[in-house]
């Protein structure tokens, strides 16, 4: 009985999260993809504490016009913050 319950739980919670990706469509606007650079110039300079904040953003402001023409937004961040991680690993 109690397995029950949980698969229905489980179910119920699996239908809450897919509803919820499904009405974002997996299309990242360009807030959110703002919000998700600015995170990402956050994530490098803890990772690169010795480099200035300054640079950081330097080299995230460098990697993202590689990705300008891309039409799906969603993996933008990601492909910046490797592009910058690489330019800022050249630094140190």
């Amino acid at each position: 009985m109690m397995l029950l319950a949980a698969i229905t739980l489980i179910k119920c919670w699996m239908g809450l999260v897919w509803a919820r990706l499904s009405c974002h469509r997996g299309r990242m606007n360009r807030s959110d993809e703002d919000r998700a650079i600015t995170e990402v110039i956050d994530r490098l300079a803890k990772q690169f504490p010795r480099v200035p904040a300054e640079q950081v953003a330097q080299a995230v402001s460098q990697s993202r016009p590689e990705f300008e023409e891309v039409p799906v937004r969603d993996f933008v961040p990601l492909f910046v913050e490797r592009g910058a991680k690489a330019r800022l690993r050249e630094m140190a």
